[in-house]
Parts: structure tokens; sequence; C-alpha cells
């Protein structure tokens, strides 16, 4: 049942995967920042962002390298591990897709620490 509900939600997001993608890594970021708040650790939304970042480009990478692999007809991605470490390399659609979440990853931290800023300075 749930296998079946996360395959439509993939056939429905697929035109906008960078809306799924921009809902995840709010999911990503929200759940590492909890914890991390919890612990009172400083910049907890920010290193969240860097994480949801991080997964996001190594995901775009990973995608480049497998399709240059199956343009090949290889079986193994060794020849590629270098390939596809800047975005510019892959198509506009996985630029988009890492962007857009980590625009609104970042976003939600400056807008986060915004607020404390004007919570302990007393401003509205």
């Amino acid at each position: 049942m749930i296998a079946d509900l996360l395959a439509r939600l993939g056939v429905l997001f697929t035109p906008h995967a960078w809306a799924g993608h921009v809902l995840l890594g709010l999911a990503i970021q929200l759940a590492i920042a909890l914890p991390l708040l919890r612990a009172r650790v400083a910049g907890a939304w920010w290193l969240a962002a860097a994480v949801s970042i991080g997964f996001w480009w190594g995901r775009e990478k990973m995608e480049f390298e497998f399709a240059l692999k199956a343009a090949a007809h290889l079986d193994t991605v060794g020849p590629f591990w270098h390939r596809g470490w800047l975005p510019l390399e892959w198509d506009v659609a996985s630029q988009f897709q890492l962007y857009a979440p980590a625009a609104v990853n970042l976003a939600l931290a400056a807008l986060v620490a915004t607020m404390r800023r004007r919570a302990s300075s007393g401003q509205p």
C-alpha cells in the first residue's frame, strides 16, 4: 500500500521533480536541524541546509555519471568518477533540481537567523 502510494506520488511529481526535491530538501533540513537545536548547536539551520544541499548535489552528480555510463554501454561507472562535479556540466533540469531545494534551504536558514536576531535585539 505505501509502495503504491509512493509510486503514484513519483508519477505525479515527475514533470515537477524540482517541487518534490524542495519538499524533501525541507524534510532533510528539519530532520537535521531539530535535533541540533535540541543539542544547542549554533548555526543548526545553516548546517542542516548544507547537508541537504550536499545530498542533492551528490544525487545529481551520480545521475550524471550513470547517464554517461548508459551512453557508453558500460557495466561500471568507473571511468566517469571525475565528471559532473560542476552543475554546469548537467542538463538544465538537473541543475534546477539542485538549485531549487538549495535556494529554499538557504532561505529558511536566513529567515530563522533573521528572526532570532530580531528577537534577541527586541525588534518587532
